[in-house]
């Protein structure tokens, strides 16, 4: 029986467009990845800047504690708010709801110890942030982002607000103030909103440099 004998292809004969569709299709792949990793990035370290705006924020002046007490809506629902006046407003406004006795001191707690409340909003308010800031400026997932100007940065607080607003909708009566338009918040409030836009950017920033080593290191 004839041997068959497969002869090696010369590297100059590989179709150098079937490599690039190669490389393009791993670039997809890659981004969603990216995008995940910034948004598990972002949403661990934003809850410390949130402690560090409340704190230098001169209406917080000399504050220990921000105390948020567990209510159960009716549906079994639980929402935290503000001890207080945060509650009887609640309590007030939604027919059967009752406080269950737990509490937790937001200045006191890790990201990990939040209730799943507000680390899904944190979460949410990192994606929100994360899929802006690739929309408007895709070199970023590349780790390019010396490029990202003013304006999309401010379009991608814009984002984070809207995103707050919608998943924070029972605090509209508690806190009215906050539910407007970006441009009319505070430059305070609107610094908790770009928390999330400078820490994605971050994220992407550091990944950028990583990458860029691990190249080095192959050549």
């Amino acid at each position: 029986m004839q041997q068959l004998v497969l002869l090696p292809v010369p590297a100059d004969t590989v179709d150098d467009s079937t490599a690039k569709a190669s490389m393009g299709r791993t670039d997809m792949e890659d981004k969603p990845r990216k995008i995940e990793a910034a948004v598990a990035y972002c949403a661990e370290r934003s809850h410390e800047k949130w402690k560090e705006e409340f704190l230098a924020d001169p209406a917080n002046r000399g504050a220990t504690s921000s105390v948020r007490v567990e209510v159960q809506v009716p549906g079994g629902q639980s929402k935290w708010v503000r001890e207080g006046a945060g509650v009887e407003k609640l309590l007030a406004d939604t027919p059967g709801a009752v406080e269950t006795g737990n509490k937790v001191d937001l200045l006191k707690c890790t990201a990990s110890e939040l209730p799943l409340q507000f680390r899904g909003a944190n979460e949410a308010s990192a994606r929100a942030a994360a899929e802006a800031l690739v929309r408007l400026a895709p070199a970023i997932t590349d780790g390019q982002t010396q490029g990202v100007d003013k304006a999309s940065i401010r379009s991608a607080g814009v984002a984070v607000h809207n995103c707050w607003m919608e998943t924070n909708a029972y605090q509209k009566g508690t806190s009215p103030q906050l539910f407007v338009p970006f441009d009319e918040l505070s430059e305070v409030e609107q610094e908790k909103d770009l928390v999330f836009v400078k820490l994605v950017l971050e994220f992407f920033e550091k990944d950028g440099r990583t990458g860029a080593r691990a190249g080095a290191e192959q050549v």
